[in-house]
């Protein structure tokens, strides 16, 4: 929108410039600034003795020259070019509240993601402690001849996968906790 403005508004352009020469080889330098692009600009140059295009001859002496000039845009699209900058301000404000939305419920959906992994690391932190234990009860009552061998061994192979599952709650707690430092733009190698 202030491109479209700026192209619309009188703008100003200032130089200065020097030339001289003795007789044969003439010489200039100048320096500008305008208001349209705000940069400055140089310019110098030589003409060598011999080498003019015109019959006159060349400058003997030094001259300096300034100017100013101001140009008033006289554009009758004026009005639906400022309409056209301000809709398209309008679009990208709008897109970008879309995607501070989408950034919110994102973020908001890793957090409940990570939480529900953390009480599932608890839960399966339980379940192997109930494991473990029912295998240490299972190889007692093997030892006071209550069970048979193949009992114990199934009690063994239920600890092992509450505890295989009890890990992999927790490798998912690590990749749950990377997720949410990507929604919220970390370099997880700097929040780990």
């Amino acid at each position: 929108y202030a491109a479209a403005v700026r192209q619309v508004l009188p703008t100003a352009a200032a130089s200065a410039s020097v030339q001289g020469g003795d007789g044969n080889t003439t010489w200039n330098a100048g320096l500008g600034f305008d208001t349209n692009s705000f940069q400055p600009s140089l310019q110098a140059g030589v003409t060598p003795g011999g080498s003019t295009l015109s019959t006159s001859s060349a400058l003997t002496g030094t001259s300096f020259a300034v100017a100013l000039s101001v140009t008033i845009p006289l554009d009758t699209g004026l009005g639906p070019a400022l309409d056209s900058a301000r809709l398209s301000l309008s679009a990208a404000q709008q897109k970008l509240d879309r995607t501070r939305e989408l950034a919110g419920a994102a973020i908001e959906a890793a957090r409940r993601t990570l939480r529900t992994a953390k009480l599932n690391v608890s839960l399966s932190a339980a379940q192997r402690d109930l494991a473990a234990s029912r295998a240490a009860l299972a190889a007692q009552r093997l030892a006071l001849g209550l069970v048979a061998q193949p009992a114990v061994d199934q009690a063994e192979l239920a600890a092992s996968q509450a505890q295989l599952a009890w890990l992999s709650a927790q490798d998912a707690v690590l990749l749950d906790r990377m997720a949410l430092a990507q929604a919220l733009g970390l370099d997880p190698m700097e929040v780990f």
